[in-house]
């Protein structure tokens, strides 16, 4: 499996003292907030590193994926595909309309990093069916960049994927 290096790995373990004192057991945590570079990432970074490697594998140019106006697997997705060379494309589900002139938050960094963003109003319906029309609009981008002679990586949301779960088990064998 090809997997590229984009956080700091091993996690370590925390344990939590007063719940492990209260319970009797020992409990600890698996530090998955601490993979990337900003505490918004936790275990997406985890998965990116292989989905990247699989994108680049593929000999893909351009990553596109999808979320919520202000999704934390949006954001690590376009700052991991810049980081490995890759364009992203995303589509953002938004509940409430995004201020042009006051973009904020994740939104504002995935315009910093320069991804191409396509905003998709969800107009009052849920947001399986909203997501539904974006998937749709980008397999409309993706044929339009393949006849350009693009190559895309498609990630659904939240990475949530063969290749991606692949890094959940290297989690496990971090414990």
């Amino acid at each position: 499996m090809n997997k590229q290096s984009l956080g700091f790995f091993p996690t370590m373990l925390q344990k939590m003292e007063r719940l492990s004192e209260e319970l009797g057991y020992e409990i600890y945590f698996k530090r998955d907030d601490m993979t990337g570079f900003n505490p918004y990432g936790g275990n997406k970074i985890r998965k990116l590193e292989y989905l990247m490697g699989d994108a680049i594998a593929q000999g893909c140019d351009t990553v596109i994926t999808y979320g919520a106006t202000q999704s934390n697997h949006v954001m690590e997705t376009v700052s991991a595909a810049r980081r490995c060379g890759l364009n992203p494309i995303v589509y953002l589900v938004s509940i409430v309309e995004p201020d042009e002139n006051d973009i904020r938050a994740n939104l504002l960094l995935d315009a910093l990093f320069g991804a191409e963003i396509h905003i998709i109003s969800a107009n009052g319906e849920d947001m399986g069916k909203a997501t539904e029309r974006s998937k749709a609009l980008s397999a409309q981008r993706i044929k339009e960049l393949e006849k350009d002679g693009h190559k895309c990586y498609d990630i659904p949301t939240g990475g949530a994927t063969g290749v991606g779960s692949c890094a959940y088990a290297e989690g496990f064998e971090e414990l």
